[in-house]
């Protein structure tokens, strides 16, 4: 399901003059699946993100690529200073994301995913201490439960494989936005009844920019923002 996807899109646009210090193009990527970029049967990606991406690179007149990866590959083609912008991110408020953050693609929520039939809840005292967790590796839920047990159990890219491995009782929970529509029929069926939701928390999604481009550009960045909260506002009065 968050298999890398080789084609590649570029999108030109011609809007105000750039200045030198600008970069020459903005590679974005995303993880395909959601509401704010899904990829489609032929391969393009689709969504209020995307929309948004758009905007802002139109005003800024600097053109994008867009492609899809895992959140797990995220991370190395950040260090490799091969990615400028992931989309979506969650807006967690943590230093490491100070001035980092551009846009606003809605809220979204967090939820526990348990067998209906467990024993130990996220509001029981012992929760943390005794139950085995998961999540979506390289994501922020990922590293929220790593800070807070020591009972992390690898997660996998697919959200399938997540959900056969909660009712396998590989482990005892895992914690994910809404993967119910990217689910297959085969394993939402097998999940009805046995699966339960219990919410954790609603936070901003965002663009992230890497430190790496930010660092790189530090002149370009209130021009970025600026772009993205010009779009931001522009859906609003649509």
């Amino acid at each position: 399901m968050f298999g890398v996807l080789r084609r590649l899109f570029i999108v030109l646009v011609f809007a105000s003059p750039v200045v030198a210090a600008d970069p020459a193009i903005l590679r974005v990527f995303t993880h395909g699946e959601g509401v704010y970029g899904m990829v489609q049967r032929d391969g393009t990606i689709k969504g209020p993100g995307v929309d948004q991406l758009a905007c802002a690179s139109e005003k800024l007149g600097i053109p994008y690529a867009l492609e899809a990866t895992s959140m797990s590959r995220s991370d190395r083609l950040q260090q490799q200073g091969l990615l400028d912008i992931w989309f979506p991110t969650y807006d967690t408020g943590e230093p490491r994301l100070d001035g980092r953050v551009v846009g606003h693609l809605g809220d979204m929520a967090i939820y526990w995913y348990l067998r209906k039939d467990s024993a130990l809840l996220p509001d029981d005292p012992e929760f943390w201490a005794k139950a085995r967790i998961s999540a979506f590796p390289g994501s922020y839920p990922d590293r929220y439960i790593r800070r807070r047990s020591n009972m992390v159990v690898n997660g996998s890219d697919d959200p399938d494989t997540m959900v056969i491995n909660l009712m396998a009782g590989r482990f005892d929970a895992f914690l994910a936005a809404d993967i119910r529509p990217v689910l297959s029929v085969g394993i939402e069926r097998r999940a009805a009844g046995r699966v339960g939701l219990i919410l954790h928390s609603k936070l901003p999604m965002r663009f992230e920019v890497s430190p790496e481009f930010a660092a790189a550009h530090p002149g370009f960045m209130p021009r970025l923002k600026a772009a993205f909260d010009a779009c931001v506002d522009q859906s609003r009065v649509q």
